[in-house]
């Protein structure tokens, strides 16, 4: 694994609240989310593509709006990511 550095990232309230709600809903700490988001900012878009990263991004919400349907409580993590790949299957198939 590489090294890694901490940064400190001022939010308003506003935004805090935010990423905290969507991290929560995407199933992760606000600090995993905070690094992804940062990540995806930094990416080369030349190098990933513009559809690349709009097909990511998409995922993204659609894995959002899943979780949004879920039951509260115990989720079967294999059967989300198993119905998720079929979902992913049937869009490149058409």
């Amino acid at each position: 694994m590489a090294a890694t550095k901490a940064v400190t990232v001022r939010l308003e309230r506003d935004d805090y609240e935010r990423l905290e709600d969507r991290s929560e809903r995407l199933g992760v700490k606000p600090g995993t989310f905070a690094r992804m988001l940062v990540r995806a900012g930094l990416r080369d878009e030349d190098a990933l593509g513009a559809a690349e990263r709009r097909a990511g991004l998409e995922a993204l919400d659609w894995f959002d709006a899943l979780r949004t349907q879920l039951p509260p409580g115990e989720v079967d993590a294999v059967q989300v990511v198993r119905e998720g790949r079929e979902a992913l299957d049937r869009r490149h198939a058409s």
